[in-house]
């Protein structure tokens, strides 16, 4: 029986830790027969285990594996990662310009997001705004002299959307409107991750570790914004012990600057914009609680989706087809989950062999997922079918489809996966289907406007 390319690659790195020329021909070799994968996933197993040679460790540094230490920490162990420095005043600086900027975009109305609520200039304008923001603390804080060409071009880009976004969806409170508030941040994000991805030499391997920064960015966010929602609480109740009564208009505009400092105080804190994603920490801070979450919540999620799947939808199977607010709680539904499992997954210098529970939960978890998804999109081109295509239908059906494909990627890409690079290879599934995601985020953004 011939030896697995997996158990090969793991036995010749460790004979050859010290060998840098028989390191370089066996990766050469594994680039010519399509066996990266396993030369990476075997580097990262043995600098794991603690075979941290000379050899292993600059191995480890060109595959993305270990994060490159700062220059004035060079006398650090190299396995070691330097304490990041952030410039605070620039930080802060950026912060307050924003937080002044939402509150001159919100005027007299409410910072929400929300058209039938906020101002035009608003709704439109805090994802760009925000997006450039963040892009100006990237581009000052990082690296010195590595393609800055790259945050003017992304900086472009961000001004492309706004002006489509806006043009179309200007003074509009419909349902496209809605989807335009909704498709706006994601497309900002995904050409900020352009962005932040530009400057690698391999910009595939950068999505899946900066997306999970995108989640912790987006959790440590959520507690800068209930931190200051108490503190205004706590304020006003004290005011009104005394007697004063604060208008509110003067909430509503405190509120906008506040929640406007949030956004680039939230990514400094917890990305360093000196390194790649793949060179952040990915096991400490925020995000390793979110990976422990998700990891507890895994079993309860399949155990409610199998109870859903099999108890529950046979007897009341027509349901779906005939609530539309149902269909959006699937959708939802499904979205999370997809999130959870990529949190769930080990990072690159966690050892993939002691997870053989969450691989094989992770399985179960993406073929339920895969099952309500399928069942969702049925009851989406039914009512398309009955009722006619909406714009809320067809941003729905869409989402399905892509999401539908996310999931039989990562179905399929565990079946030949091993114990040992299983999570190399669902990160893959999920970073090869991207464009998907955002030429359909696009799509939604600037064709709903036209069509309807």
């Amino acid at each position: 029986m011939a030896e697995h390319p997996s158990d090969r690659y793991h036995a010749l790195v460790r004979r050859a830790a010290e060998d840098a020329a028989e390191l370089e021909r066996a990766y050469r070799q594994a680039v010519v027969s399509g066996e990266e994968a396993f030369f990476r996933q075997a580097v990262a197993a043995a600098l794991q285990d603690g075979r941290r040679t000379p050899v292993l460790i600059a191995w480890g540094y060109r595959l993305d594996l270990l994060p490159l230490p700062a220059p004035a920490e060079k006398t650090r162990p190299d396995h070691q990662l330097a304490e990041p420095s952030r410039p605070w005043g620039i930080v802060l600086a950026i912060s307050l310009g924003l937080g002044f900027l939402w509150t001159l975009m919100a005027g007299d109305r409410p910072p929400v997001p929300f058209p039938d609520t906020a101002r035009p200039l608003f709704w439109l304008g805090w994802p760009p705004t925000t997006g450039l923001a963040i892009l100006a603390y990237l581009a000052l804080a990082g690296k010195p002299g590595v393609r800055e060409r790259r945050w003017l071009m992304t900086a472009a880009v961000l001004v492309a959307l706004a002006a489509l976004a806006g043009g179309l969806a200007w003074n509009r409170t419909d349902d496209v409107a809605f989807l335009t508030a909704l498709h706006l941040p994601l497309a900002i994000v995904l050409a900020l991750g352009l962005g932040v991805t530009a400057s690698a030499d391999r910009p595939g391997a950068q999505w899946f570790p900066l997306l999970l920064k995108y989640a912790e960015v987006l959790l440590t966010a959520g507690v800068y914004v209930l931190a200051a929602t108490f503190l205004g609480i706590l304020t006003s109740g004290i005011f009104q012990v005394l007697g004063v009564n604060i208008p509110p208009e003067i909430v509503e505009k405190a509120a906008a600057f506040v929640w406007g400092t949030v956004p680039v105080l939230a990514v400094a804190s917890v990305y360093d914009a000196r390194a790649l994603p793949a060179h952040q920490d990915l096991t400490q801070g925020p995000l390793r609680l979110l990976r422990l979450f998700a990891r507890l919540a895994l079993p309860a999620v399949a155990g409610v989706l199998a109870v859903y799947l099999i108890g529950f939808l046979p007897q009341h199977f027509w349901r779906g087809f005939e609530d539309r607010s149902l269909l959006f709680v699937y959708n939802l539904t499904i979205v999370t989950i997809l999130g959870l499992m990529a949190l769930a997954v080990p990072a690159a210098r966690e050892a993939a062999a002691g997870f053989p529970w969450l691989r094989r939960g992770l399985a179960l978890t993406t073929a339920l997922t895969l099952l309500l998804n399928a069942y969702a999109l049925a009851a989406a081109l039914s009512r398309v079918w009955n009722f006619g295509l909406t714009p809320n239908r067809h941003a729905v059906i869409g989402w399905n489809v892509v999401t539908l494909v996310l999931l039989a990627a990562i179905l399929y890409s565990q079946r030949r996966a091993t114990d040992r690079d299983w999570p190399e290879r669902f990160a893959a599934a999920l970073v090869r289907f991207l464009p998907l995601v955002a030429a359909w985020v696009v799509w939604v953004l600037l064709a709903s406007p036209l069509i309807w």
